[in-house]
């Protein structure tokens, strides 16, 4: 009997360190209040089969699509899409990875090759031509 109220009264204080734990957790934590829509084609995006997505330092979101690259600003898209022979322009259609580096560029992985976004000029410059990039990983230099 004895070791069964012993029992009882070790699982009740568990339980109260558990609900103060939670509650001080709780008192701690912020709310945030997260909205979220959704975008398809019938909202300018170029396909609804997405391989990746980033957000630059500028606040644009960045889509790779099966149909193009987008470029969103909260209100509209704009797609860019490639073009056979034009260097300036991504290297394909079929986007497959982007990565925003620590230098605020934007790297566009294709099946055809990587791009780097000058945003200034609003153009490509080809990095790596002729083979299909499915990930960009940057490393940080210096020690």
């Amino acid at each position: 009997m004895v070791n069964f109220i012993q029992l009882l009264s070790f699982r009740f204080s568990q339980s109260l360190i558990i609900f103060f734990l939670g509650l001080g957790l709780s008192l701690f934590s912020q709310k945030i209040d997260l909205k979220f829509k959704e975008l398809s084609i019938q909202d300018g995006l170029s396909s609804n089969i997405v391989n990746d997505i980033c957000q630059d330092f500028e606040g644009f979101v960045w889509i790779a699509t099966e149909d193009g690259l987008n470029c969103y600003d909260g209100l509209e898209f704009k797609v860019y899409h490639s073009s056979e022979g034009d260097s300036l322009r991504i290297a394909s259609n079929m986007v497959s990875v982007l990565l925003v580096t620590q230098e605020k560029k934007l790297l566009v992985g294709s099946v055809k090759g990587l791009d780097l976004y000058n945003a200034v000029l609003d153009r490509f410059e080809r990095i790596i031509e002729g083979v299909e990039v499915r990930d960009v990983i940057e490393y940080k230099s210096g020690g």
